[in-house]
């Protein structure tokens, strides 16, 4: 009877409760990717063979700028806090190149609206201008 008398049950109160709701919600709220690690993969795969030129210099550090007008291809990096848009020279292989930041969104910012293709493209269309090898060629044959 002793025993039972000393032994103690624990209960959690109402504001413990409250407490660790809002915590699990906030760690799942906040790990939730703008784009799932999939949907990165076949944006990278739609824009790995596209082209794009600075519109402006793009300041990486006080030793490197890539000067406006050079040729660069574009990946997109997704993490649960920020959505990134990176460039690297189109004359190098991705495997081996080193990606530099073009833009970024906090995904705070972004969430809870519509974050589309179409939104890719016009942060892409911010700071790069798309090189169209079939508009060069009409452009250089006079055809319309």
């Amino acid at each position: 009877m002793e025993l039972l008398k000393t032994t103690r049950k624990y209960s959690i109160s109402k504001l413990d409760q409250v407490v660790i709701i809002m915590l699990a919600f906030g760690l799942f709220y906040c790990q939730k990717r703008i784009f799932k690690k999939e949907e990165v993969y076949h944006l990278n795969e739609y824009y790995k063979n596209k082209t794009y030129f600075l519109k402006d210099n793009l300041t990486i550090s006080n030793k490197e700028i890539l000067s406006k007008g050079t040729s660069v291809k574009i990946w997109i990096e997704s993490t649960p806090t920020i959505f990134k848009l990176k460039c690297y020279p189109s004359n190098i292989d991705r495997e081996i190149a080193i990606g530099k930041m073009v833009t970024y969104l906090v995904n705070d910012d972004i969430r809870g609206s519509d974050f589309t293709l179409e939104s890719i493209e016009e942060l892409i269309d911010n700071k790069l201008t798309y090189y169209d090898p079939k508009e060069v060629t009409k452009a250089k044959t006079g055809k319309k």
